[in-house]
């Protein structure tokens, strides 16, 4: 019963926020001590010809966003992203993919994006903690390779997990993965 209340609560929570439950892909998580939401925030629109990601060349171009709340204290230690599938991979397109919150740099992994499991690891230092009632919006960069295999319309980063640690030390994941926002690369101009 505890843990329903719980959920209602973050789904009240949600809806204040105006976040809404309709924009939710994956419905809260219950771990063993509380609960996570992980919302695609729709402050971020998706990439489209008429508001383009960006151009071939351009660096710390923003492709997605999240948002993170729970019902108690929480610490998120870790953040996982994937490609989409292993047909549309970062590494074709992209170099130098970072987390930020406002004007604050998480963690980041430079260089070349090819990695043979599709997903990226975030160890955050600091970690976040996430307080009961507030949203903490995680905003994901890249920079568009000169030579970026794809463009046009190109599916975006998935998120995949977080790594948690409650009041008590106790370490838990939530994994429900999602697409963030699509994203469209400008085509290079040929000729």
């Amino acid at each position: 019963m505890r843990k329903f209340l719980a959920i209602i609560m973050l789904v009240v929570i949600a809806a204040i926020a105006g976040l809404g439950c309709a924009n939710n892909p994956t419905g809260p998580s219950t771990e063993t001590n509380g609960s996570i939401i992980v919302l695609k925030n729709d402050a971020l629109s998706d990439g489209t010809n008429a508001s383009p990601t960006g151009y071939p060349g351009n660096t710390q171009m923003q492709i997605g966003s999240f948002v993170l709340m729970a019902d108690q204290d929480k610490v998120i230690s870790q953040i996982t992203l994937s490609d989409y599938d292993a047909i549309s991979t970062l590494g074709d397109s992209f170099q130098n993919l970072s987390l930020g919150s406002g004007s604050l740099i998480l963690s980041s992994i430079k260089n070349k994006l090819n990695v043979s499991t599709g997903k990226y690891v975030f160890v955050l230092t600091p970690a976040i903690r996430l307080i009961p009632g507030e949203k903490f919006i995680v905003n994901v960069y890249v920079d568009i390779l000169p030579n970026a295999v794809q463009s046009g319309n190109i599916h975006g980063v998935r998120f995949y997990s977080v790594t948690t640690i409650d009041g008590t030390g106790q370490v838990g994941e939530y994994s429900r993965p999602f697409e963030l926002q699509s994203i469209y690369i400008v085509p290079q101009q040929k000729g």
